[in-house]
């Protein structure tokens, strides 16, 4: 009997070290990319404010629709900024951890339109028409989504399309009095603020 006692007690102490185990080994990672986080936090808030934006660690922002955002959400972003870049009111944050977004008002509302990446993946219908530009390097990188063709050329003239093929691939869409721009992936070293990443 009482080496069954000492069998269970021993189990008891086995499994209690192996929970404070687990335990230090959660507090321990969160640690560790807590205090990242932090960093980077306080640097896009001293990027904010040594340009006079307004900076807000996290905040509920109404988005619209599509991609990147959950639909019927409005999301919950991290490391918001907002302000004015050359002459026009900006808001810049993260979304979904590893999202960038710089959204950006227009002085009047226009039709939709949204050049993403292409990708491996199936490409983005929405059931409207896919665009094709007289460049076939530019189609081949890019898919184009607009209510009409005509619309999309007249907006994708040539210098934008050569600004957009010698850059990195962010996807962009216009609807209404709004452009929103998003780029996946890390952040990128060496550029603190949101903001950076799209100036």
């Amino acid at each position: 009997m009482s080496s069954l006692s000492e069998i269970a007690s021993a189990l008891w102490v086995v499994v209690g070290v192996g929970l404070a185990l687990a335990w230090g080994a959660m507090v321990s990672r969160w640690i560790r990319r807590s205090v990242p986080r932090r960093r980077h936090a306080h640097a896009v808030a001293h990027c904010a404010s040594a340009h006079g934006w307004g900076y807000r660690a996290a905040d509920w922002l109404d988005t619209g629709f599509g991609d990147p955002f959950v639909p019927g959400e409005d999301p919950w972003c991290t490391n918001v900024v907002r302000g004015v870049l050359a002459g026009r009111s900006f808001t810049a944050f993260e979304y979904d951890v590893n999202v960038q977004v710089f959204m950006v008002d227009l002085p009047e509302g226009l039709p939709f339109l949204e050049v993403r990446p292409r990708t491996l993946a199936e490409e983005v219908g929405l059931g409207l028409q896919s665009v094709a530009v007289e460049s076939i390097d530019f189609n081949e990188r890019w898919q184009v989504l607009a209510l009409s063709q005509q619309y999309a050329l007249a907006v994708l003239h040539p210098l934008l399309m050569s600004e957009l093929m010698a850059g990195p691939d962010v996807s962009w869409r216009i609807l209404g009095q709004r452009l929103v721009a998003w780029r996946s992936g890390p952040r990128i070293q060496g550029m603190c603020c949101p903001v950076c990443r799209w100036t």
